[in-house]
């Protein structure tokens, strides 16, 4: 693989993006892939990201000053974090013709 470069988290896929778009430690999953995800999942792990971005911008939860703002931003992370650990896996399994 190039430096630079991040490769799909789908185990021999030999897809990669950009690591200055993404960043280096930034897992990725390739777009031929993330579509063997759910849709559901896609799209209400999406949703929850444009709330998040809205009321919280790039800030990091863990960064705020203690208080319910933060408790939010903090469920808010988790529930996009768990939604994105579900389409990793959906997309692993049906990748490897499991799911």
């Amino acid at each position: 693989m190039k430096p630079g470069r991040i490769p799909c988290v789908i185990p021999f896929c030999r897809r990669t993006a950009d690591a200055t778009k993404y960043g280096e430690d930034t897992v990725i999953i390739c777009g031929k892939h993330w579509r063997m995800a759910s849709a559901t999942l896609r799209r209400r792990r999406s949703k929850l990201e444009r709330r998040y971005r809205r009321r919280f911008g790039d800030q990091n939860a863990w960064d705020m000053p203690a208080g319910t703002e933060r408790e939010e931003a903090i469920r808010l992370q988790t529930l996009i974090h768990d939604l994105w650990e579900r389409c990793k896996s959906q997309a692993i399994e049906a990748a490897a013709g499991i799911g």
